[in-house]
């Protein structure tokens, strides 16, 4: 789907973000360890502390603490490296306290995980720790448990195919090896990190909503790295399934540059693709770099879970043609065809080509084509280029589709936050687009536009409530009248450009022209500081979220802020205004 412009104007291991400690337990059921009785186990547990490159402190004693808690009250306090054996068969806990260091909160994302050693399969328990704030991880994350007889199977780009995959000494090598495998529900694959192999991986598994399936991470060092697939580098057509702390790329020099367009590249290639038969799948913690688009969900895939991922600088063009088609597309963090999804707790960047012919710069944090009820919230985009365009076809509508609780930063120019189509559009309508409670600024004068409705907008094309928009150039287009209610206008001169066209259209008595008094505007800190008039100027909206952007605890519908970003109502945040 191409770049619209209204006839009024021209119409981005991701490291184990934080603390990272793998704890592997290992069930001797196989005859692959000689242990002198039958009922022993071995629960090994390898301790790693990780340094992520966002964060400019040294890792110096920045240590994990893991608890084991094993049959007749046995317990083990674990900060380093340590083999546990002989141990008798029983149900066992492994639990992850939270470390902080410099201020900073690490959390494990597994949770506590439990796990009964009976002799029967293998088992092998990831627990990576993250960087809570930059990875949105808010509150506690739910514990985990291992199904009774399930098994794990390794696979590390020094192994051997024809091993048994059933321990991390007895790993498989490549990625076919392990696609090749029939797994029951619960059963487990985790690849090395650290390890690089060319994809593609294709994952047909079937799990069930009790126990999926899971293909994950082992050991020390940066996330296991699936790159350069012709196609897609993940590929998932299976049902029940969790993929997390993976990353993919598409490497520079690996598709074809247009010498005419500024070595613009263009070519199909995505990080993760989700299948018209896929559903019930959760991407969660993984990375997606370089690609057409960092994740896709096809037409038909339903039902997902896309959330806590990092997907960057995929900047590749499917379409680039220079023959007046306005057909360019491509550069997306996610392209989203699919119904019934969740997209929530992202982090977008750099998703743009930089020479578009039609266009001049292309590409969005998430493109919606053809896509219906689906669920965006709580994700952070900062200098993509658009944050969402929605369009659709004869054959399928937009439609229905929310956007709530995300920041849309940019400095680009030609930036936009949100567009919608009428019927008069080539791509309309998009009917029962929402969008509450997002936070928008982009500090670029030329052409950047908060929201653009066109073609025929209307209350049921657009609904937008309890945002702040903050556009150096155009803050709003609309052609007619649309529901609208409770947002904030801004611009640096105090003149925000709104343009409301048709009979009876204009800014609700209930919206403001006013200055939202941002935290720190230049140091990209949006949430509101004391005597912000967003502060209580909401509308209580029918909404299943407790926590803002940031974590806060939302006050009820007594009290509602406006944008992404809430207050503490104890005046915890409370900041001087910069």
């Amino acid at each position: 789907m191409s770049r619209i412009r209204s006839s009024h104007s021209r119409h981005r291991f991701f490291g184990a973000l934080g603390v990272a400690a793998v704890v592997a337990a290992t069930l001797n059921g196989c005859g692959l360890f000689n242990t002198a009785a039958s009922e022993a186990q071995e629960i090994r547990l390898a301790v790693t502390i990780h340094r992520p490159p966002s964060l400019a402190v040294p890792a110096a004693n920045r240590e994990a603490d893991v608890t084991v808690r094993g049959p007749n009250g046995a317990t083990w306090h674990l900060r380093h490296s340590r083999l546990l054996s002989d141990l008798p068969r029983g149900v066992y806990e492994i639990e992850p306290r939270d470390v902080w260091s410099d201020g900073l909160r690490y959390v494990a994302t597994s949770g506590t995980v439990t796990l009964t050693l009976d002799g029967r399969g293998s088992a092998t328990v990831p627990i990576t720790y993250v960087d809570a704030a930059t990875s949105a991880v808010h509150g506690d994350p739910s514990p985990q448990a291992i199904r009774p007889g399930s098994r794990t199977f390794h696979v590390d780009c020094l192994g051997d195919d024809s091993a048994s995959g059933l321990w991390p000494d007895d790993a498989f090598r490549s990625l076919d090896r392990a696609a090749a495998l029939e797994l029951e529900p619960g059963d487990r694959v985790l690849l090395r990190r650290g390890c690089r192999w060319r994809g593609p991986l294709v994952v047909n598994w079937l799990g069930t909503i009790e126990w999926p399936i899971v293909l994950g991470a082992y050991g020390e060092g940066s996330m296991p790295m699936i790159h350069d697939a012709d196609r897609n580098n993940v590929d998932v057509y299976g049902r029940y399934l969790i993929i997390e702390h993976v990353a993919t790329e598409t490497s520079a020099g690996t598709v074809w540059r247009d010498p005419n367009c500024a070595d613009q590249p263009v070519g199909w290639r995505t990080g993760f693709t989700v299948q018209h038969e896929a559903h019930h799948v959760e991407i969660r913690h993984v990375s997606a770099v370089g690609h057409t688009a960092g994740i896709h969900l096809t037409h038909g895939a339903s039902h997902n879970r896309i959330t806590n991922n990092e997907l960057r600088d995929n900047v590749l063009m499917s379409v680039n043609t220079d023959d007046g088609g306005f057909d360019d597309s491509g550069a997306w963090g996610l392209l989203l065809n699919g119904s019934d999804n969740v997209i929530a707790y992202n982090r977008f960047s750099g998703n743009r080509a930089w020479c578009s012919y039609d266009f001049g710069n292309e590409g969005a944090a998430i493109e919606i084509y053809e896509a219906v009820r689906n669920s965006i919230h709580h994700n952070v985009s900062i200098d993509d280029i658009t944050f969402s365009e929605l369009g659709g076809s004869d054959r399928r509508r937009a439609a229905d589709n929310v956007l709530t609780f995300n920041v849309f930063r940019s400095s680009l120019s030609g930036a936009e936050f949100l567009v919608v189509r009428g019927a008069g559009a080539h791509f309309g309508p998009t009917p029962g687009t929402r969008a509450f409670h997002n936070t928008v600024y982009l500090s670029h004068p030329v052409e950047t536009e908060g929201v653009v409705c066109y073609a025929g907008c209307g209350p049921d094309i657009l609904e937008l409530r309890n945002n702040i928009i903050w556009v150096e150039w155009k803050g709003l287009y609309a052609d007619a009248p649309f529901a609208e209610s409770n947002n904030l206008f801004w611009r640096a001169d105090g003149r925000p450009l709104l343009q409301f066209f048709g009979t009876a259209n204009g800014l609700s008595d209930s919206s403001l022209v006013a200055d939202p008094w941002f935290t720190d505007l230049a140091g990209g800190d949006l949430r509101l500081a004391d005597g912000s008039p967003a502060i209580g100027a909401g509308t209580a909206l029918d909404l299943s979220f407790g926590r803002d952007i940031a974590g806060v605890l939302l006050a009820g519908p007594e009290i509602v802020d406006l944008g992404a970003h809430h207050r503490y109502r104890d005046g915890s945040s409370a900041r001087d205004r910069r």
